[in-house]
């Protein structure tokens, strides 16, 4: 599968623009963990220090050499990825005493703290971001205006700061433009049994 497996999931490159990190993060993601070296990229497994001999004949050597060859993988798809000078010298830099060519899981926190940074300051500007994301214009489909609030939602949950499904429901209900009115009035009626699905 290894070819086949290449051809169908082709790199998608990061523009080093913080509003297209978690789409693009998730998709590499996904691409770590269908080829085989998303516990190296997530610091889950120890990769061994360059230049260390391995017994491959021992199954701690098969694992350790099986670590080396992911971390390989891992960094070079990284680097590959990322175009703009930033995320480039971010990945660029990740390299450590035992790791001189590279350290994926270094590139990946170091990307994560730049892009997704998990600090109260983050906090309150994707706080502030929710609350002012609105549907001023009723050409615009609601569709995108609504997965851009789930997509803030998504990033509030590992600072502690969940949005509740109906506070997510209150939330566009009371931010559509007023052509949507009669709409509203209409779904503001069943908020008690109204699901984000429905909505």
């Amino acid at each position: 599968m290894g070819d086949e497996a290449e051809k169908t999931f082709k790199l998608v490159p990061f523009s080093g623009k913080k509003e297209d990190w978690h789409k693009w993060s998730k998709k590499f993601l996904a691409r770590a963990e269908i080829k085989n070296y998303i516990n190296v990229l997530l610091g889950d497994n120890d990769v061994p220090p360059a230049g260390e001999e391995i017994d491959e004949e021992t199954e701690e050597g098969a694992l350790q050499m099986k670590a080396m060859k992911a971390n390989q993988l891992a960094y070079g798809k990284l680097i590959l990825c990322c175009e703009d000078d930033v995320s480039f010298g971010v990945v660029d830099a990740a390299c450590t005493v035992t790791l001189p060519r590279g350290s994926a899981a270094k590139a990946w926190r170091d990307l994560s703290a730049k892009f997704e940074p998990r600090t109260v300051a983050a906090k309150v500007s994707l706080k502030r971001e929710f609350k002012n994301c609105i549907l001023n214009d009723p050409t615009m489909d609601p569709n995108e205006w609504v997965s851009n609030l789930e997509r803030i939602r998504q990033l509030l949950i590992p600072l502690n700061s969940p949005i509740s499904d109906e506070d997510l429901i209150i939330h566009i209900l009371n931010n559509f433009p007023k052509e949507y009115e009669n709409m509203v009035e209409k779904m503001e009626a069943e908020i008690e049994v109204l699901t984000v699905e429905e909505l």
